[in-house]
């Protein structure tokens, strides 16, 4: 059950996975992370660099090397916050993964975040224009459904203020720049203006 800054990662860069999966998976007790080594390896190719966060139900199940670090997580989980990337391997939804990264991403950069998970791009290094072209990940409507069922975690309410300056379906990370510097709040360098939203978003 990839996690954190490698959900994180693999947000930035690649598209939603196509493999479909129960709403309702989440980390069992009994079960460690396995195969690390060739799921290092998977995921190097989609962006995401080593070592790979995981979440596991019981401390019993960590594992720790190079290659992985894993995080005990007993509490909660919301239906829907895992997807299916492939047999064994699941990632956190875009919508819980922005609420993860509030506690982990300056402000600043947790608006950025919302801005790409819900633009028409992603980071890609092998691409001349270091980005390339893909559908949104999320909206904002559906990132801040997120925030709200998960308004007593750390960093709640700084992922809703957050959502006040993502702009919906930016076409490149210079338009999700500019948009920032226009939007955010003018004690922190922008403009406040209101951030662009399309009917959907």
């Amino acid at each position: 059950f990839m996690h954190y800054i490698s959900a994180y990662q693999f947000g930035r860069a690649n598209a939603l996975p196509q493999v479909s999966s129960s709403s309702r998976v989440r980390p069992r007790a009994g079960s460690p992370p396995r195969d690390v080594g060739k799921v290092c390896e998977h995921l190097a190719l989609r962006g995401v660099e080593g070592p790979i966060h995981v979440v596991v139900a019981d401390a019993k199940d960590r594992r720790m090397s190079k290659s992985v670090v894993s995080h005990v997580w007993s509490g909660a989980v919301p239906v829907g916050s895992y997807l299916k990337l492939k047999e064994g391997l699941y990632i956190k939804s875009p919508e819980a993964s922005f609420v993860d990264m509030a506690s982990e991403l300056s402000f600043v950069e947790l608006v950025r975040y919302g801005c790409v998970l819900c633009s028409s791009y992603a980071y890609d290094e092998e691409s001349e224009k270091g980005f390339r072209e893909r559908a949104p990940l999320t909206t904002v409507r559906s990132l801040a459904r997120a925030v709200e069922k998960e308004s007593e975690r750390r960093g709640s309410k700084k992922a809703a203020r957050a959502l006040r300056y993502v702009a919906a379906v930016s076409a490149s990370p210079m338009e999700t720049i500019l948009a920032m510097a226009l939007c955010l709040p003018r004690m922190i360098g922008g403009y406040r203006v209101r951030p662009p939203r399309g009917p959907s978003s």
